[in-house]
Order: C-alpha cells, then structure tokens, then sequence
C-alpha cells in the first residue's frame, strides 16, 4: 500500500485532467508484479476509458517490493474518485 499511497497525487491528477464537470466512480486497475517488483502488465476499466487508461499507466510506471515467493502476484485494485463538493 505504500507504493499506491505515494502514486495518489498521479491518480488524482489523472481525473482532475479529464473533461467537463468532476467525475464520481471507480476504476478498477487489474495488474501483475513480477518477481523483481516490477509492473508487468496494467489494464483499468470503469469510470471513463481515458481516466482508467491514465490510471493503469500510472501504476504500470510503479515499482513494488519483490513478492514473498518470487511471484509473479496478479493484482485488482479499485480507485473510488469522488466529485469535490
């Protein structure tokens, strides 16, 4: 989680360029660490298709400690956005 938390101001960033008004919902980042820590592969969906690409790219840019066993560990990861008030 570490790893995520530090990638939230790209995630947050990801929204805040999409256009028109604030945008609510969640996309889902499936993704693969591989047994350097390295991001494998990152696909999202939900929300909108630029928004869950942007945030999949983002996590694909991620490095996370290498997985107890050597991996490769698949991973499904929601990201819930909340329109600002």
């Amino acid at each position: 989680r570490p790893v995520i938390r530090r990638a939230l101001p790209a995630i947050r960033a990801c929204a805040a360029r999409a256009a028109g008004p604030p945008l609510a919902g969640t996309v889902v980042v499936e993704f693969e660490i591989q047994g350097d820590g390295a991001v494998g592969a990152a696909a999202g969906s939900g929300l909108a298709p630029t928004i869950a690409a942007c945030v999949a790219d983002v996590i694909a840019g991620l490095r996370f400690p290498r997985p107890v066993g050597g991996g490769p560990v698949r991973v499904r990861y929601p990201f819930v956005f909340r329109a600002a008030p």
